[in-house]
């Protein structure tokens, strides 16, 4: 099937128009995560673990800490900001990339920032969890190129998976698990 050149045309004038602009929303978005939400997020949680009498949060006492009334609204509160945060950057860099297939020049970046706070509205509904648990989970575990400036792409460690690819069924579940995290 030839590809038509006015089709590839105009989607690399659209990549002309959107990337400057995402890219720099993407810097400046980052920088924002990096200096503002993370410092924020990470004193939400110290207050909530240290008002729950934990010293030092190790691996075994972290879920004790969060079980408590102060720690689980700590803990609700950070993954509903986390999400909201994350939502407004994938709205951005959507709207954007919609907008300038739509237009020949498409909105301006402040407009853009501008409409993308009307969406958030959105997450109102039950399917927000679903998105809580795919973005703050699902995309930073299976690290496609899509992912949040909020979070870092995770990785399990090498000691589950260096064990269990010692044997077939072990290979086999390490390869069916990524395969159903990425459909996901």
């Amino acid at each position: 099937m030839p590809v038509n050149k006015s089709v590839l045309c105009r989607t690399l004038l659209v990549w002309k128009r959107v990337v400057p602009a995402l890219l720099l929303f993407e810097i400046c978005y980052r920088l924002l995560s990096a200096f503002v939400f993370q410092p924020v997020f990470s004193l939400l949680a110290d207050y909530t673990l240290g008002n729950s009498g934990i010293e030092l949060a190790f691996n075994e006492r972290i879920v004790g800490a969060f079980a408590s009334p102060l720690g689980l609204l700590g803990g609700i509160l950070l993954g509903v900001l986390a999400m909201l945060s994350i939502y407004y950057e994938f709205s951005v860099l959507f709207l954007k990339a919609s907008c300038a297939l739509d237009n020949e020049q498409g909105p301006s970046l402040p407009t853009i920032l501008k409409l993308a706070v009307p969406t958030l509205r959105s997450l109102k509904s039950w399917s927000s969890a679903g998105f809580a648990i795919y973005a703050l989970g699902l995309l930073p575990l299976v690290d496609l190129g899509l992912s949040s400036a909020l979070l870092p792409s995770l990785r399990i460690p090498n000691f589950i998976t260096g064990e269990l690819s010692k044997t077939v069924p072990g290979q086999a579940a390490v390869a069916v698990f990524y395969t159903i995290a990425v459909f996901l």
